[in-house]
C-alpha cells in the first residue's frame, strides 16, 4: 500500500470526527505520519504555532498517589475503555478551524477534540471526572 492510501483510509477511520474545510480558513497545520509496529499509521496534526494561542483550562490530572488514596477502603471496582475519549469530546463551531489540516486531498478540521491540542489532556479530565462524580 503506497504513503497516500495509508492517509485515504486513515480519513475515512476518522469520517465522523473530522470534517472537510470549503474556503479560506485562519489555521491550517501540516499533517505529520507516524507508523505503528503494526503497519498503521497515526495521524497527528502539528499545532505547535495554534497551541500557543489556546487558553488552557487549568484542571489538574490526579496523580497516582491521589488515585490510590482514594480508592483506600473501596470494595468495588469497574473498568472503562477510554481510548477514543478525545474523540467523544465536541468542539465547539467557533473552536474548530484552529485544528484545521491540510492533506494530499483536502482541508480538513476535527469536529471533535484532537490529542494534537494541547489542552486536551485537561479538558478530557474534566469530563471524566463530571461524568463520574458520585459513582
Amino acid at each position: 500500500m503506497i504513503f497516500y492510501q495509508f492517509i485515504e483510509h486513515k480519513l475515512q477511520e476518522l469520517n465522523d470526527i473530522i470534517e472537510e474545510v470549503n474556503g479560506p480558513t485562519p489555521w491550517v497545520g501540516p499533517v505529520v505520519i507516524i507508523p505503528k509496529p503494526s503497519g498503521d499509521i497515526r495521524l497527528c496534526i502539528d499545532m505547535r504555532k495554534a497551541n500557543k494561542t489556546i487558553e488552557r483550562e487549568c484542571h489538574p490530572i490526579p496523580t497516582v498517589d491521589d488515585i490510590l488514596h482514594n480508592l483506600n477502603g473501596r470494595t468495588t471496582f469497574t473498568k472503562l475503555d477510554l481510548k477514543y475519549g478525545f474523540h467523544q469530546i465536541e468542539l465547539n463551531e467557533k473552536s474548530r478551524n484552529i485544528t484545521t489540516f491540510l492533506t494530499h486531498q483536502s482541508l480538513y478540521r476535527y469536529k471533535r477534540l484532537s490529542f494534537s491540542v494541547n489542552s486536551a489532556p485537561e479538558l478530557n479530565q474534566h469530563v471524566i471526572q463530571q461524568i463520574v462524580a458520585g459513582c
